[in-house]
């Protein structure tokens, strides 16, 4: 499932568990949707819910712009680990300032989805995929690994 943004989120929110699948935006009060923490049948849900209230949500999307439900980043991550793209700020800022501050987030949204946060890469570069791989590896001998991003943001 492809999913529009009618803004990606201008901040990196700080969140609050409000249950399994929603939390509570400090910045500004509003519900977040974990869509990733679910499954397709319980995101579409809120999808379609979206389209009559306003609804923020964050999710995994792969690199075509599919939504990645918890049971199939579950398995990406039994296959080796998951590598994630910074994300640029809505306001066009530069990426992440701080690489640190978005392995964080990133590896705090896996664990809530029960993956092992050791499993999660954040790479600093488009050019820098492989570079979670431990020792020599040549070119080509292994599969590009499937590079995602973490959105936050409120639907159309």
């Amino acid at each position: 499932m492809k999913l529009s943004l009618r803004s990606p989120c201008p901040v990196r929110p700080t969140l609050t568990s409000v249950g399994d699948k929603t939390s509570a935006c400090a910045q500004c009060n509003k519900h977040v949707h974990h869509l990733t923490r679910m499954t397709e049948a319980e995101g579409k849900a809120v999808v379609e819910r979206a389209k009559t209230e306003d609804t923020c949500v964050r999710y995994v999307s792969d690199r075509s712009g599919n939504v990645v439900f918890a049971p199939k980043l579950r398995q990406i991550a039994a296959a080796g680990l998951l590598t994630f793209a910074p994300v640029a700020f809505a306001d066009g800022g530069d990426v992440v300032a701080s690489a640190q501050a978005e392995m964080n987030r990133v590896q705090n949204e896996m664990v809530e989805v029960g993956i092992d946060p050791k499993l999660v890469v954040v790479s600093d570069s488009e050019n820098d995929t492989n570079a979670h791989q431990n020792g020599s590896t040549t070119a080509g001998t292994e599969p590009e690994p499937e590079e995602l991003e973490l959105w936050d943001g409120f639907m159309l």
